[in-house]
């Protein structure tokens, strides 16, 4: 038994928006092209093409685990950043697009992209951060920190998966153990972070696909700020002079966040928005 790409999408689409799944139509293409793994746009293309009964078997399961609300990443294994394609697993915080501020906001700072620099990518998850910086900045290297042992071995994957592997090391560290930042191979010229910032209670309000990514990458302390407070006042040990960091906050977390910074004797920081105009990182100088 066969059916048209058309009618599985219009089914698919119908069936997630009754089940309240947000964008349900997007989340139709997404896993058809999957399956069928072939672009998006083909879909409209070849709407009237019969799809075989095997790849509609494997469509309607993911369908159904779009249903019970498991992340499109974790169904699909993978998520585009930056124009990368990474690998996702539930081991990793999936990789917004808000998230790719920081990586604007990093660029900002560096003076040229052809110099030689060193960065160190905070809680590095999936890699996206670092290996998003390292495809503009050629000559540049970096480490990337991770508490999960899991989540480094994606971050490893994925530097193989884009060709950084010659330029990017992942290597595990534990920043709510004092000194953690002591064995560092520093100094750096830059360091990002994307660190768990929201507030443990409000972490049961969230939508049921975050519950299936990492509480570790998630949740913040009472007030969404523990992470700050382990992060910032050692950067300035592991920075150059005039060295840079840019890091992403939660809501209404950039001005204490901003404070901490220049207390730890950063430049007044800036604050970089994200695409729904709100204040997404902050970035600032040694």
């Amino acid at each position: 038994m066969s059916e048209t790409i058309d009618v599985l999408l219009k089914s698919a689409e119908t069936r997630l928006r009754q089940a309240g799944i947000p964008n349900p139509r997007l989340d139709a293409q997404v896993l058809l092209s999957h399956v069928l793994d072939v672009p998006r746009e083909h879909l409209i293309r070849d709407a009237h093409l019969n799809v075989e009964a095997a790849l509609i078997d494997a469509f309607e399961k993911l369908i159904l685990g779009r249903l019970s609300r498991k992340p499109i990443s974790h169904l699909t294994g993978h998520r585009e950043f930056w124009s990368l394609d990474l690998e996702v697993t539930p081991d990793t915080l999936d990789p917004r697009p808000d998230s790719e501020t920081v990586v604007d906001a990093a660029l900002r700072l560096i003076p040229t992209r052809q110099a030689p620099i060193r960065i160190l990518d905070l809680g590095t998850g999936t890699g996206a951060l670092l290996l998003a910086l390292l495809t503009e900045l050629p000559q540049a290297s970096g480490i990337g920190l991770d508490k999960s042992a899991a989540a480094l071995e994606v971050a490893r994957r994925n530097a193989a998966r884009v060709h950084l592997s010659d330029r990017a090391e992942f290597l595990n560290a534990d920043w709510g153990i004092p000194g953690w930042f002591e064995d560092l191979p520093g100094p750096f010229n830059l360091v990002v972070a994307n660190p768990p910032y929201i507030p443990t209670a409000q972490l049961a309000a969230l939508q049921p696909e975050i519950h299936a990514e990492p509480r570790l990458a998630l949740d913040g302390g009472a007030d969404g700020l523990d992470a700050y407070r382990r992060i910032v006042p050692p950067l300035p040990s592991l920075l150059i002079p005039g060295g840079g960091i840019v890091i992403e906050v939660g809501m209404a977390q950039a001005e204490l966040v901003g404070r901490m910074m220049a207390d730890a004797g950063f430049k007044a920081p800036g604050m970089a928005r994200d695409l729904s105009a709100r204040a997404r990182a902050l970035f600032a100088v040694l």
